[in-house]
């Protein structure tokens, strides 16, 4: 015999329930990781993306390689946005620290 115990989706102060919130939170994990491969699927070797951070309402990436910085330099952090927005996470690009090889990009994720 299999019991399923139901939660609400929110509580009584209007607030999600934590399992409800864990999940949803595991689903983003999931679906960014896979915008990733799919980025460096296409671009590498030319420049890679790996994940450095990932907060509440951010994702903090990483992008290195040999690419042109030049002309278009920013446009590798864009195309990574709109994977995202492909897959159903709005975000927009925050800050960018720039180093030798590449940059670090935090992406601020939208309602």
């Amino acid at each position: 015999m299999v019991f399923v115990v139901m939660t609400p989706r929110w509580n009584l102060l209007g607030r999600m329930s934590p399992i409800l919130k864990l999940y949803s939170e595991l689903k983003l994990r999931i679906k960014v990781r896979r915008t990733l491969a799919e980025y460096n699927r296409y671009r590498y070797p030319e420049v890679k993306a790996d994940i450095v951070s990932f907060s509440k309402g951010e994702i903090r990436i990483v992008f290195s390689g040999p690419f042109c910085r030049t002309c278009g330099f920013y446009d590798y952090f864009e195309d990574y946005g709109v994977i995202l927005e492909k897959a159903g996470i709005k975000v927009e690009i925050s800050k960018v620290e720039e180093f030798e090889n590449g940059a670090i990009v935090l992406f601020k994720i939208l309602a």
